[in-house]
């Protein structure tokens, strides 16, 4: 195998390890909650558009949670992979968090008011918490993060 098949295959490995931890984790609280008597995500349904045909196919508390895990475990992902190009762009695992950190805190404080919210990073993980969803909604963030993630590409040095 190739260093860049190594080396993509590892970056996926090590991404998903943030998903297996939130998994986990919200894996350990529904289950609690449902023991307890106390899971009931009301409203769900109230987060999508009127005509959204979301609104129709998730309209049990089941599938709205676990549509909206998924939501999240795709934003995290995105995030672990676009995390790991920096990381392996700069060289230097702190200055590589300071720089996504920039990126995230800095850029959504300048593009929240040049854009739509849905169209910042930093709504991708926090996009179930906001109302009025829709599918392009969701997945517009992803555009900011694939762009740099091409540019970063396209200057790797191959080995």
């Amino acid at each position: 195998m190739s260093y860049q098949g190594l080396k993509r295959k590892l970056t996926l490995q090590v991404a998903s390890i943030p998903c297996l931890i939130y998994l986990v984790t919200v894996l350990i609280i529904a289950i609690i909650t449902y023991f307890f008597g106390t899971f009931s995500p009301l409203g769900w349904n109230s987060l999508f558009s009127d005509g959204s045909g979301l609104q129709r196919l998730l309209d049990g508390e089941i599938k709205s949670y676990l549509f909206f895990t998924c939501v999240l475990l795709i934003g995290i992902f995105i995030n672990a992979i676009y995390f790991l190009q920096i990381v392996d762009y700069v060289g230097n695992v702190t200055r590589s968090a300071i720089t996504y950190l920039m990126f995230l805190w800095l850029g959504s404080m300048l593009l929240y008011s040049a854009l739509p919210y849905y169209m910042v990073p930093m709504t991708s993980l926090m996009q179930a918490s906001y109302g009025d969803v829709s599918l392009m909604k969701l997945f517009t963030p992803y555009i900011l993060y694939i762009v740099p993630y091409m540019v970063l590409e396209k200057y790797e040095d191959n080995v």
